[in-house]
């Protein structure tokens, strides 16, 4: 999974469905998109710490952070809101 996420172009957020762009697209960082890409794809924290090569409690940061900024409670509404939506090329 590594390798695939390093070798793969940082992809812009999903767009909430019936809209053009992810409400909060401008403020995700490069980081935060990872993270999102993996969560979307049903990763747990210590695949997305172990593919970006970075400690748990940074991923746990980095959904705290996602969750905030795309105003869902946990992962499971973030699933149910933009999985499945297209992303933007690289």
């Amino acid at each position: 999974m590594r390798r695939i996420l390093r070798s793969a172009p940082v992809p812009e957020a999903p767009p909430a469905a019936g809209t053009d762009r992810f409400p909060a697209e401008e403020t995700l960082t490069r980081q935060e998109r990872r993270v999102l890409r993996c969560l979307l794809e049903g990763a747990d924290n210590r695949q997305i710490a172990t593919a970006l090569a970075i400690a748990v409690e940074t991923v746990k940061r980095h959904c705290r952070n996602l969750y905030r900024k795309l105003d869902v409670q946990n992962r499971k509404q973030l699933a149910e809101r933009y999985a499945g939506a297209p992303s933007s090329p690289g």
